[in-house]
């Protein structure tokens, strides 16, 4: 995560934490609002079409609302409890970014709810198959 660092020292407003945190995958950055607890993790750097995901997830957190209907939202906050999810995306899924951007309103929407996507390289690390993932049918 060395390449961040110097980003850091660019704005007030951004932060770098070179922490060798157990629980936290490497390389990988939040992107959060400040003074709360919004946040979107990605495990890796997006490339191709999940970097939609990531701009897509810097003006949400940013507070942009997403493009969701208000009684969506609503039922997204009345969710109990914390959960977790781990989104692993293939660069030649065309459903993922959906999956990905879709998890992050939830996380941006209701807090106690947390979200990372895992770029590639992260998931052949843990030998994932996506063989089973919905793909488009070939012409």
């Amino acid at each position: 995560m060395v390449e961040f660092d110097g980003y850091a020292w660019h704005s007030d407003r951004r932060t770098f934490d070179d922490a060798d945190d157990p629980g936290v995958r490497h390389p990988s950055f939040d992107v959060r609002r400040v003074g709360t607890d919004v946040s979107v993790t990605f495990a890796g750097v997006p490339t191709g079409h999940e970097f939609t995901s990531l701009v897509l997830a810097l003006l949400q957190v940013g507070g942009h609302p997403p493009k969701v209907d208000a009684e969506v939202l609503e039922r997204i906050r009345g969710l109990d409890g914390e959960h977790r999810f781990e989104t692993y995306f293939s660069l030649s899924c065309q459903v993922c970014p959906d999956v990905v951007q879709a998890l992050n309103v939830v996380s941006i929407t209701n807090p106690a709810i947390t979200h990372v996507a895992a770029v590639p390289r992260v998931q052949s690390r843990f030998s994932l198959i996506l063989a089973a993932l919905p793909r488009k049918p070939r012409r």
